[in-house]
């Protein structure tokens, strides 16, 4: 079962918002949400993309053999979200580029968190 609506409805998205950001018809939308289109694996990545999520957790595969860490019951604000966004929009040589900026951004501000 793809997770499309559970997703957008925690991020307090509507089925025609979620339309717009993918420049795609609300009724596109519906009939991914209740499994009456199937889903390419194109489009499938970019509702991840438009969503924020990986197409794991879109297929209910939350965690399944990545080594992600979990954080229940925790809370993630705006400026988190939209720096994950970033994050995941990046190619591997940007988000190298980001790691280091980060961990350069923690020893200046000596921030003991390790980051691998």
């Amino acid at each position: 079962m793809i997770k499309i609506k559970e997703i957008r409805e925690r991020q307090g998205l509507t089925g025609p918002q979620l339309a717009v950001l993918l420049d795609t018809d609300p009724k596109t939308i519906w009939r991914w949400e209740n499994e009456k289109n199937a889903i390419t694996s194109d489009k499938l990545v970019l509702i991840a993309d438009g969503l924020c999520c990986t197409t794991d957790e879109l297929l209910g595969r939350e965690n399944y053999g990545t080594g992600n860490i979990e954080i229940i019951g925790e809370k993630v604000n705006n400026d988190e979200k939209d720096i994950l966004a970033v994050y995941r929009a990046l190619n591997a040589d940007g988000k190298s580029a980001f790691l280091s900026m980060v961990k350069n951004l923690a020893t200046l501000n000596n921030i003991a968190v390790k980051i691998s």
